[in-house]
């Protein structure tokens, strides 16, 4: 596919986090994007509203960054643990198999 083609399957739209319009271009799945937006809006949303007092929206889109990756972070290492696991299981059930 040429670069003019690509650039032809590209489209915008917009989202709103923590009440700011944000154009996001690129070749997007829109309900995923929808999805991705609302799970960062309701991040900020309630980081704001458990701050005592009013911050800054990038401090408050800082905090919720830093909870998103040590929640991908945390699933992850959950993932890698179950794989390892696996492999364990089905080393030990070929071992079974073969002997």
């Amino acid at each position: 596919m040429t670069q003019m083609n690509e650039k032809q399957n590209e489209r915008t739209m917009i989202v709103e986090i923590y009440g700011q319009s944000y154009p996001i271009k690129g070749k997007v799945d829109s309900e995923f994007i929808k999805q991705v937006a609302e799970y960062v809006d309701d991040n900020m949303k309630e980081i704001g509203a458990n701050m005592s007092a009013p911050f800054a929206i990038h401090k408050i889109a800082v905090i919720a960054a830093m909870n998103i990756a040590a929640e991908y972070l945390k699933i992850s290492e959950d993932i890698n643990t179950v794989n390892d696991k696996s492999r364990q299981l089905i080393q030990l059930i070929e071992e079974k198999i073969s002997s």
